[in-house]
């Protein structure tokens, strides 16, 4: 079955060869079909098409300028960035239609951009080949463009990724928005793990905060990520490769491992649910628990300081999390499920046979109960067992206070024998 992409990127294919028209402005896909388009008309008339194919009331975009408000998760534009397949490339420099230096384009395949423009021999709709989306290479034979400023996703489109395998991607050339890189943060943190979104982006945002913010830099070249600042701690989580295991290889990783974002999330998402049975009834929605969480996992100097990034968190994932085509979101089947304990049964005694207790003072004669466990071992407290273990203590010191309250028998004395 097609998806969105497929179906928007099989629309503007379809229209290569045509004329270029910079003077028609019309949305119907099928006018731009037969009189030619612009850069930005081809790519608002396959968008309102595609959303006319899959049932969705889909604005028509404009020219650049109205397009540019509309694009999600947008990064300043890089020459050597490798973007993903949907991103929305535009330079929006327009001074009137007789001063037009704006321009947009898509990226279409991982090697490839589409795009319609009337510069050289190439009139109108065209797919160029190459592995960067460079402007010498896609601009050249109009030097009017001053080159493209910025890169975005369209809404209901979107960016074509798994983000289960967002972090598998090559990390010295993906430029991706910080969005999309909380999304991957939290799907494998919640499909793979079984953990709260939140858990490692809130980590993450602390440690190594200048890759959360949109610029011109990869995550990978943000202070402090390959090139320790404190002590010897890198990558995403600041993890020190120093710290040794007990058999003395290096616990968290070696250096060029936690260079690597997907072994970092992935470690760090190990060692947290090495922990959940200590924190199971912490939400994503837990401020203080995800912070007491995450300290438990990083042992910071500063415990409190991850709970500032609970909120933006929330919001990046959100965002992230709209950006990813239904087709590509994790169905919730994949979500590793806590194993649940089954009550002990034990048999009931006839009538008048003798309960026995067990080790633990427990009666053999009590139907589904769960395994006893003394309340300073347990991890959590349970109100209503503690409710439970009272009336049996109380129902104890009754049971005693009666029989001690009992009127004894008293021994008949010995009778002295007579001394003769």
């Amino acid at each position: 079955m097609a998806t969105r992409m497929d179906t928007f990127m099989d629309l503007f294919a379809d229209l290569r060869g045509r004329h270029y028209n910079y003077n028609t402005y019309k949305h119907s896909y099928a006018q731009i079909k037969a009189h030619g388009g612009n850069c930005a008309t081809t790519i608002s008339a396959c968008y309102v098409e595609m959303g006319r194919r899959f049932d969705l009331d889909l604005p028509y975009l404009g020219g650049t300028s109205e397009m540019k408000p509309d694009l999600r998760a947008v990064q300043p534009y890089r020459r050597d960035g490798a973007y993903l397949r949907g991103a929305v490339i535009l330079n929006d420099n327009f001074r009137g239609p007789a001063n037009d230096h704006s321009h947009v384009g898509m990226k279409y395949t991982n090697k490839q951009f589409i795009h319609c423009h009337h510069s050289g021999n190439a009139v109108g709709v065209t797919i160029d080949d190459g592995a960067e989306v460079s402007n010498s290479q896609w601009l050249r034979g109009w030097h009017g463009w001053s080159g493209y400023e910025m890169v975005g996703f369209l809404p209901a489109l979107g960016a074509d990724v798994d983000p289960l395998k967002l972090t598998k991607l090559e990390p010295h050339r993906w430029y991706v928005p910080p969005a999309l890189l909380a999304c991957a943060f939290a799907a494998v943190a919640k499909y793979e793990f079984g953990l709260p979104e939140r858990l490692p982006v809130m980590c993450s945002m602390q440690e190594c905060n200048e890759m959360w913010w949109a610029g011109k830099r990869r995550f990978d070249e943000v202070f402090g990520y390959s090139k320790a600042q404190d002590h010897d701690s890198l990558g995403a989580f600041q993890q020190r490769p120093s710290i040794k295991d007990h058999d003395g290889s290096p616990y968290w990783g070696t250096p060029q491992q936690l260079l690597d974002l997907d072994y970092s999330l992935r470690r760090f998402c190990q060692e947290a649910a090495s922990m959940r049975s200590k924190y199971n009834r912490v939400t994503n929605d837990d401020q203080d628990g995800l912070t007491r969480w995450i300290q438990d996992v990083q042992n910071s100097a500063f415990p409190n300081a991850y709970a500032k990034h609970f909120q933006r968190a929330g919001q990046l994932i959100e965002s992230g999390w709209a950006l990813i085509p239904p087709a590509m979101k994790p169905s919730e089947r994949e979500i590793p499920q806590k194993p649940v304990k089954k009550p002990v049964k034990k048999p009931v005694k006839k009538p008048g046979e003798t309960p026995v207790e067990d080790e633990d003072g427990r009666r053999d004669d009590v139907v589904d109960r769960e395994p006893y466990t003394p309340l300073r071992k347990r991890d959590s407290v349970d109100l209503e067992e503690i409710g439970r273990e009272a009336l049996e203590f109380f129902s104890m010191i009754r049971s005693y206070t009666v029989q001690s309250n009992a009127p004894r028998r008293e021994p008949e004395a010995k009778k002295e024998e007579e001394v003769d």
